[in-house]
C-alpha cells in the first residue's frame, strides 16, 4: 500500500473531535476511519487492521489504556498514539508502560501531532506548499500567520465549532471569512453579528431565532 494512502483509525467518543482529527489525518495524505468507543475500535481492528490508531484515553466503557492492552495482545505491531484532555503524569507513565508509541494531551498541538504520526509511520513532514494559498485579501507574510493559515486549512473542512480569539484589530473577522471560504458551506451566506452592539435581551433571539 502506498504511504500516502495508509489508514489511521481515530477513536474518540466526541463526534466533533473525531471529525477534526480525521480531517487533519486526511490533510496529511492518509485515509481516516472512525470508532466512537474502545469496543468498536477493537472490532474494527480485528476486521481490517489500520496502520495506526489515534486513541482517546477517556472513553465510555473500556478506557483507552485498557484498549491499548488488548490491541497489544491482538495486533502487537500496530502503532498507537494515545490522546487525552487530562494532564496526568501517572496516566502518561501507564500509557507508555502499556506500549503506546506516543502520548499527547489536549488541546492538541497540530505540529506535534503531525510529528508523532510521521515518526510512528516513518514518513516525512508534509511540505508547507500543501497548504492552499489564501486569497489576496488575506495577507500572511509572517511565520505566525502562515501557521495560522495552516490551522485554518485543517479546521475549515470539519464540522467542529471554532472560536477565534485576539485583540481588537488583529483580523478575527478575516480569519472567520477564510474559514467560511475554505469550508463545505462556502456557497452559503456568512452571517455576522456584532454581539457587543446588541442588548443582552436580544442576543439569544438574534443568534438562535
Amino acid at each position: 500500500m502506498a504511504e500516502d494512502r495508509r489508514r489511521i483509525l481515530v477513536v474518540d467518543d466526541e463526534a466533533s473531535q473525531r471529525r477534526l482529527l480525521g480531517g487533519f489525518v486526511e490533510s496529511l495524505g492518509y485515509q481516516a476511519s472512525y470508532a466512537a468507543s474502545a469496543e468498536e475500535a477493537l472490532e474494527a481492528i480485528e476486521k481490517d487492521p489500520p496502520e495506526m490508531v489515534l486513541l482517546d484515553v477517556r472513553l465510555p466503557g473500556m478506557s483507552g489504556i485498557e484498549a491499548l492492552a488488548e490491541i497489544r495482545k491482538r495486533a502487537g505491531a500496530l502503532r498507537v498514539l494515545l490522546i487525552t484532555a487530562y494532564s496526568d503524569v501517572r496516566e502518561a507513565v501507564a500509557a507508555m508502560k502499556s506500549g503506546a508509541d506516543d502520548y499527547l494531551g489536549k488541546p492538541l498541538d497540530l505540529d506535534e501531532l503531525e510529528v508523532a504520526i510521521r515518526d510512528a509511520l516513518g514518513g516525512q513532514r508534509k511540505p508547507a506548499g500543501n497548504t492552499p494559498e489564501p486569497p489576496e485579501w488575506f495577507v500572511c507574510e509572517s511565520i505566525a500567520m502562515r501557521r495560522l493559515v495552516g490551522t485554518v486549512a485543517v479546521v475549515a473542512p470539519s464540522e467542529a465549532p471554532v472560536l477565534v480569539v485576539g485583540e481588537s484589530g488583529t483580523g478575527k473577522e478575516l480569519v472567520a471569512r477564510l474559514i467560511h471560504q475554505w469550508s463545505p458551506r462556502r456557497d452559503q451566506p456568512l452571517v455576522t453579528a456584532n454581539c457587543a452592539g446588541l442588548p443582552e435581551s436580544l442576543i439569544e433571539s438574534e443568534l438562535f431565532g
